[in-house]
């Protein structure tokens, strides 16, 4: 066994342990899914930063700026911009409120705050939530289990299966044992982890090229690249495999090429002769001859798969180093406010919200907002570097999105390589986590306790034990259910993954912003807010972008229109509709 395995196996037993110990707590719901409203400063920072990043920050932005060069900066500003959003005019007043009104969830805020008597906010707010985070949450067991597979498969016989009931189980089981309190103290640990590689990484692998003068000179000299992602399954070994200008036979008789169609551009197809003739399935069915092959087509052979995973096209020379990376006019524009854009998520994100909900005390928020933007200028920026670093130290690595791992194993000594390679899985399994504990305190709380209105015929002590049950049997059913949709790579969960961000921000965030700041927001309103957010986001990913782009030119992302028109909604519903009859005891000072 590997020094860099030990030293992963050690890290899942720490985050068991610390389960363990978090159980000691939580005796009721509100310590359960809020850890007693006892989290310190530290604590309160970076696990919310952690549960919000993740692996989309060591994988995704490391991979888009080694594809995609010096635009991925923009990325930055869009995240620290959400942050700031967050932690100076979300965050004191959230606290604030969700303490004055007893709540525990987001839904039960605005239900709270805007008497909602019929429950429709609840309602609406609980579909919101199982809509967008359950397939979220299997995604995120789904890419931990490709994880596992891809550094432990061929060595120890890890199949993807095994990866995604290893991480899935452990997740469950901490998150169930511990609640939140372990949440939140091992989102910490994977949080400072992240942050301590992306500041490391990216000096040692500039070092590793010569410095910041020699990374300059080499990108400006770096071709661009066109490529095929194939992903080679074997028994349990996992190997990407890229197609590029020459031909791939992946074994004999199945050969991959490049074909370049009129206009320049180009696709990938599949050449299937003797002896494979007759011996391969695409997606399972019998093929045979020359084939297009598109992402996510699956061919089957002999004992192998082979996976088309990605079309990768990555900008070479001196657009790496430019970050409008030669685009103008209204494809500069859309990309621009696509990636500023990303911090319009950030005030309706459930996962988020409730670390804010959870602190100690306003002078708990005014500490950690400074540790959170620090966290994020030194994780942000040195994401890109190391991309951008990673383009020259590997230019042949064929799936961008590796660049991390792959540098983490070969540029540090095993223990640290062992360590953050525990830390990128774990970060997938620290979002799987905090939005596990959102759906089932969605379920737990607002719909069979609030909704159904059980508390009337129980004794207090009766209830909260309850209540107990009912919270771990809510982690553990949501737990499950995301398993099975998992194990079942299912290739839509994907699909909705990409706009499961827009659409929490959406749906949630105009509402809270304006039930925050503005006395007069009413039921009404958050309801209208709610459905445009959630209704915009699903048909603009489905048809109205691709309309938009067609006829203008400008490709933008989802959550720009569907923010816009849902605070549009919430504050014009709430003018037209009558307002609520009285602010909540305790809010009429904050809503001014």
């Amino acid at each position: 066994m590997t020094l860099i395995s030990i030293v992963f196996v050690a890290y899942l037993l720490f985050v068991l342990i610390v389960g363990a110990v978090a159980s000691r707590y939580g005796r009721t719901m509100e310590g359960f899914f809020l850890a007693d409203r006892g989290l310190g400063s530290w604590v309160t920072a970076i696990s919310s930063v952690a549960s919000s990043e993740s692996g989309w920050l060591v994988i995704g932005l490391v991979g888009m700026s080694y594809q995609w060069g010096a635009q991925a900066v923009w990325t930055v500003p869009g995240v620290l911009l959400g942050y700031v959003c967050n932690w100076y005019l979300v965050a004191p007043r959230l606290r604030q409120h969700t303490k004055t009104l007893g709540a525990i969830t987001i839904p039960g805020v605005l239900a709270a705050r805007l008497g909602d008597r019929w429950n429709l906010l609840r309602g609406l707010g609980i579909l919101t939530i199982l809509f967008c985070m359950m397939f979220y949450v299997s995604a995120q067991f789904t890419a931990t289990g490709k994880a596992f597979q891809i550094a432990f498969g061929e060595s120890y016989g890890i199949t993807y299966a095994h990866g995604v009931l290893l991480g899935g189980l452990i997740t469950i089981l901490y998150t169930l044992v511990g609640g939140f309190r372990a949440v939140s103290w091992t989102d910490l640990t994977q949080g400072l982890l992240m942050a301590f590689g992306l500041v490391v990484l990216p000096i040692v692998t500039v070092s590793s090229v010569g410095g910041i003068g020699a990374l300059k000179d080499a990108l400006e000299t770096t071709p661009p690249r066109y490529e095929a992602v194939i992903t080679k399954t074997e028994q349990a070994a996992m190997h990407q495999i890229g197609v590029e200008a020459d031909p791939v036979e992946l074994e004999p008789g199945l050969t991959v090429l490049r074909q370049v169609a009129e206009g320049g551009d180009y696709h990938f197809a599949v050449q299937i002769t003797p002896p494979a003739a007759g011996q391969v399935t695409l997606d399972g069915h019998a093929v045979q001859g020359e084939l297009f092959l598109f992402p996510g087509d699956r061919l089957e052979g002999k004992g192998r798969s082979y996976e088309y995973d990605k079309r990768i096209d990555m900008v070479g020379g001196e657009a790496l180093l430019d970050p409008l990376g030669g685009a103008a006019g209204l494809a500069m524009l859309g990309w621009v406010i696509g990636l500023l854009g990303i911090g319009f998520g950030y005030p309706g994100q459930p996962h988020v919200l409730t670390r804010y909900m959870a602190a100690r005390s306003r002078q708990t928020i005014l500490r950690a907002r400074i540790i959170a933007i620090v966290w994020g200028c030194l994780a942000l920026y040195g994401a890109v570097v190391l991309g951008l670093a990673a383009r020259v130290a590997v230019p042949g690595l064929v799936d961008p999105e590796q660049a991390y791992p792959h540098l983490a194993t070969t540029q540090l000594h095993p223990i640290l390589g062992g360590i953050l390679l525990a830390a990128i899985i774990s970060a997938m399994m620290s979002t799987a986590d905090s939005q596990l504990l959102v759906v089932s305190s969605a379920v737990a709380r607002d719909l069979i306790d609030q909704s159904f209105e059980i508390r009337r015929r129980f004794s207090v002590q009766g209830l909260e034990r309850m209540m107990g049950w009912i919270a771990r049997g809510s982690v553990l059913l949501v737990g499950l259910l995301a398993l099975i949709m998992a194990l079942g790579e299912v290739r839509a969960v994907f699909w909705f993954v990409l706009f499961a961000w827009s659409g929490l921000g959406a749906a949630f965030g105009p509402p809270i912003l304006l039930a925050l700041f503005w006395r007069r927001t009413n039921l009404w309103g958050a309801l209208a807010g709610m459905l445009t957010g959630l209704i915009v986001t699903i048909l603009w990913k489905m048809s109205l972008g691709a309309l938009v782009e067609a006829a203008t030119g400008l490709d933008l992302y989802e959550l720009v229109p569907a923010f816009a028109l849902a605070l549009f909604a919430t504050w014009g519903v709430s003018l037209l509709t009558p307002p609520a009859k009285a602010i909540p005891r305790g809010l009429e000072g904050l809503t001014d």
